[in-house]
């Protein structure tokens, strides 16, 4: 075993220990086999779901733990304690890959002014803390990916660090550093959970919405909606409905004797922050095998104590496809 996969190993332990597994590791006999274990290191623990959702992300700037103990409390923080979001539930964890990085030093960049930061500055390589007074923010080098543009790259970590305007108007301190990242991938079968929540991702609680429009069942669809009087539904052509009586009521009526119907869904563009998962999407609509219809659909879901629940649902026709028949279930 590599170090690299202990350590991802550790921090999947420490995450599991707090839904009641037992820790597996003897701290003393790793910091035996693997010395290293033993150094002071800063790290971040990043989780990520479904893919490449972000899930929690914490970490240290600045070695004051050993390697082996600032991995298993970064891992349990990102999980539990990142308050941009709920704690991680045991039902989403099988579908959570953890990503481990481990810091250099950071060291301050000296600069004149905007174009000679951008050009000592390493896309992809350099990890960024941006100063200014009492706002600070970091990036992992990785966030380049996400934000390839310097100006966006340093825009959002102004906005990160709470800064009003562009990051870099006030010539803020900059220090950069590097990383050694790893990751594994989501256990998902491999790992058993007992769970009485059903909609665990907001892709389970999309399959779970087209499913019960599929088979008009009414009370599936009802558990998909959230229990809130802000929920929203907009079938095509009709009425903005708010409020579970009113959204409740616009399904009792629609699924009556609904029969033969099936979804195909096509152009799925999702979009994850925070508690929120934004879903836009084509809905062809077939009746009896037959297409019947088409719909252009835009899905909400937001996580809330009891899993992923839909929060709004708007459909209108797709103006592709107008001359086709207006036969669009919902």
């Amino acid at each position: 075993m590599t170090l690299q996969d202990l350590l991802l190993k550790l921090a999947r332990a420490s995450i599991e220990e707090k839904f009641g597994k037992p820790f597996p590791y003897s701290k003393e006999i790793l910091l035996e086999q693997f010395p290293q274990l033993s150094e002071a290191r800063a790290t971040f623990v990043t989780i990520n779901i479904d893919g490449d959702s972000l899930r929690g992300c914490i970490g240290s700037l600045l070695p004051h733990k050993t390697l082996f103990d600032d991995v298993v409390y970064n891992a349990q923080a990102a999980a539990f304690s990142d308050r941009r979001f709920f704690p991680l539930s045991e039902s989403e964890y099988p579908y959570c890959s953890i990503e481990i990085s481990i810091l250099t030093l950071p060291e301050e960049v000296e600069y004149g002014d905007t174009e000679e930061l951008k050009a000592k500055l390493r896309p992809g390589i350099d990890g960024v803390i941006l100063q200014q007074g009492r706002h600070s923010a970091t990036f992992l080098p990785q966030v380049w990916e996400e934000f390839p543009s310097f100006d966006q790259f340093f825009g959002q970590l102004g906005v990160k660090a709470g800064i009003r305007g562009f990051a870099l108007d006030e010539h803020p301190a900059i220090f950069t550093y590097q990383v050694e990242r790893f990751a594994d991938v989501a256990p998902e079968e491999e790992y058993e959970v007992a769970t009485d929540t059903p909609f665990p991702t907001p892709q389970a609680a999309e399959a779970g919405f087209y499913g019960a429009l599929e088979r008009g069942d009414l009370e599936a669809m009802l558990s998909v909606w959230a229990d809130d009087e802000g929920v929203v539904c907009i079938h095509p052509g009709g009425e903005r409905l708010q409020g579970r009586e009113a959204v409740a009521g616009s399904w009792r009526a629609m699924l009556a004797g609904q029969q033969g119907v099936h979804f195909e869904l096509e152009d799925v563009q999702t979009t994850r922050e925070g508690l929120i998962s934004i879903h836009s999407l084509r809905e062809c609509v077939y009746v009896d095998g037959q297409l019947a219809g088409m719909a252009l659909a835009t899905n909400v879901y937001r996580q809330t104590q009891e899993g992923w629940r839909l929060f709004m649902h708007h459909t209108s026709p797709d103006p592709q496809v107008m001359g086709m028949s207006a036969v669009v279930m919902h």
